[in-house]
């Protein structure tokens, strides 16, 4: 009974750092809280603007040597339907007034991840103003690790001669589980679902192309280098395009016929291989054939889809990440 208690505590626990501990008020005001680090806000209140806020609570509570007690605070990230999305920065969390006194206190934090030395990152009143997008690198670096090493440091400065006390310093440790999974939320990024995986940026998904009309595999080829890389191969529909099937010897799945000739596009797939290979494979020896065709590109080049040879699963995912690469290769060229 011991062993089922401790097992059904670890289950909960691992729920609510991954789904987070969620609450909507009868307004329709949604919190959900991922572990400890972050917490994402939806103000679904009719009369209000719909903002979303996601909070990245690092701080805590604790009290300096010099008996000034700092309460909680975070970054807040906010965005609307109305306004653009804003990084907002609470001011005392790097300097405020002692309460009763002329004195101030200025503050940074300090922040070691993973116990690498070398993602050392200090935050202060002149770092914070570069925090204007997400992708900036502390952020990065909360998404990244598991657990953060932080140091907050303080020092009074005295308004009468602006002598300065020494510093005072507190280091604590930071579970990171849970941020992802936050930043996705508030982002709006969901988990692809078992039946999605096979749906990719080019319209209607690689997966759902009819494959005997091999047609369509030179649309969605050009279709992708436009729409995700920003690549006109338009010209290829005002050129002699033909991609067919005929009998191939061996193995052979496609064979490209056209390569510098800017003027025609021809392939010949075997259909006895062809029917043989699922949807991924098919789509990742068609890249490489309009890889040399229609890109021009010699083997070796421009990533791992464009290899003499290749072996292995032929999966969704790899399809993606080399026809990517390819791309953003071949725009460098």
């Amino acid at each position: 009974m011991k062993k089922l208690a401790i097992i059904l505590a670890l289950i909960i626990s691992f729920i609510s750092y991954g789904q987070g501990r969620r609450t909507v008020s009868a307004l329709g005001v949604e919190e959900i809280q991922y572990g400890t680090i972050a917490k994402y806000i939806y103000d679904g209140n009719p009369f209000n603007d719909n903002e979303k806020k996601l909070g990245i609570e690092f701080t805590r509570n604790y009290s300096f040597r010099n008996r000034i007690d700092i309460k909680t605070v975070d970054f807040t990230i906010s965005k609307s339907d109305v306004s653009p999305e804003k990084i907002l920065i609470n001011k005392s969390l790097f300097n405020w007034r002692i309460n009763g006194s002329k004195d101030s206190i200025a503050a940074f934090f300090e922040f070691i991840f993973d116990n690498d030395k070398s993602t050392y990152f200090k935050l202060d009143a002149t770092s914070v103003k570069k925090l204007k997008l997400l992708d900036n690198d502390l952020f990065l670096k909360f998404k990244k690790h598991k657990i953060v090493a932080i140091r907050a440091s303080t020092k009074r400065i005295s308004a009468g001669n602006r002598r300065q006390y020494s510093w005072s310093h507190i280091d604590y440790m930071k579970n990171l589980s849970g941020f992802s999974a936050a930043m996705s939320k508030y982002l709006e990024i969901k988990a692809p679902t078992q039946k999605n995986k096979n749906l990719y940026k080019v319209s209607n998904g690689l997966a759902n192309v009819n494959p005997f009309n091999l047609e369509k595999y030179i649309d969605k080829f050009i279709l992708d280098a436009k729409i995700n890389h920003n690549i006109d191969l338009s010209y290829v529909n005002k050129r002699n395009r033909l991609i067919i099937f005929r009998e191939l010897k061996g193995k052979t799945i496609a064979t490209a016929y056209k390569m510098n000739n800017d003027n025609d596009v021809f392939v010949k797939v075997d259909p006895e291989n062809w029917n043989a290979a699922n949807q991924s494979k098919r789509w990742y020896i068609i890249y490489h054939e309009l890889g040399h065709d229609i890109l021009n590109l010699e083997h070796g080049e421009c990533g791992a889809m464009m290899n003499a040879t290749t072996s292995g699963n032929y999966t969704w995912g790899r399809l993606e990440k080399d026809k990517n690469t390819m791309f953003e290769s071949y725009k460098l060229k």
